[in-house]
């Protein structure tokens, strides 16, 4: 009915359809209207088990110093790129920790086969690097819309898991599955990181921080791509950041803020901030630009240009 025709609006491919019928066919709730509903009930699930929230901490001291930090991507294609790199994980991890240094965050680690030749052994593979301290945290990027998938994260040592707040909203369930979700994210001992592409997805953060105040905060990617087109708009980060310390000024210093999507080199990167009078966003999520080069030279010369 409708939501079988909203998941095929949203989802152009048969893999992330299936997922999302699935989610709903396991989570059968009802949605309590309004954003305070939806806030409350996310409060009112997340556990009383206080999650590390290391990659938060780290991002939030890293923005007081005014420090540059990165999540550096091993993503090998997409439904709108290929990268035609064939280097290991092990390789590229290593090129990431070599070059990017004490600026690397994390590493985020594609697990989808089918459209972005991913897998749960590469992120295992990032996670026993010999290299990676615990300093750098390992996110496992995926459609997070059923458990197992959590403790598949949990079971290959991942520290942090996507959650793209969009699908969940698609779903029309978003109060409940995704109360589920980041309740069972934090049992499972993981850091969520969320997704947003808007700003009412981002006032939907705002006020379950503000209903859970035992919580350190959150690590919000905005996402520069539009998830149905592909298209990129490096404004939206500094659109969302300034909407952010506007609106919900009062939770603002709970929100650790990263830039996903369309960063090229540091004319990228001055780009987003540039018609913005909000504090500058310093995370960033690149991935396609660095997974471009063929060997380790020329990928850690591009690491190593996001940083000037």
């Amino acid at each position: 009915g409708k939501r079988n025709g909203v998941v095929n609006r949203i989802c152009k491919h048969d893999l992330i359809r299936d997922l999302l019928s699935t989610a709903l066919h396991e989570q059968k709730t009802t949605t309590p209207s309004g954003l305070s509903a939806i806030a409350s009930n996310i409060a009112a699930a997340i556990t009383s088990k206080s999650p590390d929230c290391a990659l938060f901490k780290r991002l939030k001291a890293a923005e007081q110093k005014k420090d540059r930090q990165l999540i550096l991507e091993i993503k090998y294609k997409s439904p709108s790129m290929s990268t035609g790199n064939t280097c290991s994980p092990q390789e590229v991890a290593g090129d990431y920790i070599d070059a990017a240094g004490s600026h690397l965050a994390a590493i985020s680690v594609l697990a989808d086969e089918t459209f972005f030749a991913g897998s749960t052994e590469n992120v295992k593979k990032v996670v026993t690097h010999p290299a990676r301290t615990n300093q750098v945290s390992v996110l496992m990027k995926d459609f997070f819309l059923s458990y197992d998938r959590l403790r598949v994260a949990h079971s290959v040592g991942a520290t942090n898991i996507l959650i793209i707040i969009q699908l969940y909203q698609e779903m029309e369930v978003v109060s409940r599955s995704l109360v589920q979700m980041i309740n069972k994210t934090y049992e499972y001992g993981l850091e969520p990181v969320l997704e947003v592409v808007s700003e009412s997805e981002l006032d939907m953060v705002a006020e379950v921080l503000r209903a859970k105040t035992d919580m350190p905060g959150f690590v919000v990617g905005v996402n520069n791509r539009d998830l149905r087109t592909f298209k990129i708009d490096l404004h939206k980060t500094s659109k969302i950041q300034a909407y952010l310390e506007s609106k919900h000024s009062d939770i603002a210093d709970r929100v650790a803020l990263v830039s996903f999507s369309g960063v090229e080199s540091p004319k990228d990167i001055a780009e987003i901030n540039s018609k913005s009078g909000a504090s500058p966003v310093n995370t960033l999520l690149v991935g396609g630009s660095v997974m471009k080069p063929s060997n380790s030279e020329d990928r850690k010369k591009v690491v190593k240009s996001l940083l000037e």
